[in-house]
């Protein structure tokens, strides 16, 4: 059985980021657009956790969701962990109530920030060695820009290349990460950055040189 989280969410666009940003998780991302559809899909399966909107569009119009389903959950002594994923609109709604979530991570989504930041909280916050939940981290996740839901759009149905693709982010990232423990990123313009990843890329790629850059 593939492993899963649960999405609160009525915006398709936003749904469709968060399924792109944990591919390279192996998560499958089943969205629903209300409290008792989440409820009901929770007495068929178990998912890693939910990510959950504050609030949700609805017939009624805009519906406040992500506490009245930790109420829920908690009053149906179901420990699952719940993150909630916010617009800066959202987060006054949040101000103060911070600990009632796992996680607080904000929107947009940006590649591959915001799977990094799962990653990190399935790996350090769910592995159950601890009873107690950990402080709750609240992640800024920039505007994910155009260029990339266009590339993303593209590639959508090539199985090929959408493992490449998402490859390509998942070195990008760790090349990052290895430059933020290096003394010498610190003294870089912000022009060097692309350049070193356009360099990593060609390597990986085979590639010597792209026409324009």
């Amino acid at each position: 059985m593939s492993r899963c989280v649960y999405l609160l969410e009525t915006d398709e666009l936003v749904t469709r980021d968060i399924r792109w940003s944990l591919k390279p998780l192996d998560l499958e991302v089943k969205a629903f657009g209300s409290v008792t559809e989440v409820l009901q899909a929770l007495s068929v399966s178990t998912p890693e956790c939910i990510l959950t909107r504050i609030l949700v569009h609805g017939v009624h119009g805009d519906e406040i969701v992500g506490f009245v389903l930790v109420e829920k959950l908690l009053a149906a002594n179901l420990q699952i962990p719940v993150i909630a994923a916010c617009s800066n609109s959202e987060l006054a709604y949040v101000k103060g109530k911070e600990a009632i979530f796992e996680a607080v991570l904000s929107l947009p989504v940006e590649f591959p920030r915001f799977t990094e930041v799962v990653k990190g909280l399935l790996e350090n916050s769910f592995s159950g060695s601890n009873p107690e939940l950990p402080p709750v981290r609240t992640a800024s996740i920039p505007v994910a820009s155009d260029d990339t839901r266009r590339i993303f759009e593209e590639q959508a149905g090539n199985p090929t290349l959408e493992r490449n693709v998402l490859l390509v982010y998942q070195i990008h990232h760790l090349v990052l990460k290895e430059l933020e423990s290096q003394g010498e990123f610190h003294g870089l313009l912000p022009h060097q950055v692309p350049r070193i990843l356009l360099d990593v890329t060609r390597k990986v790629c085979g590639k010597v040189s792209i026409d324009g850059v």
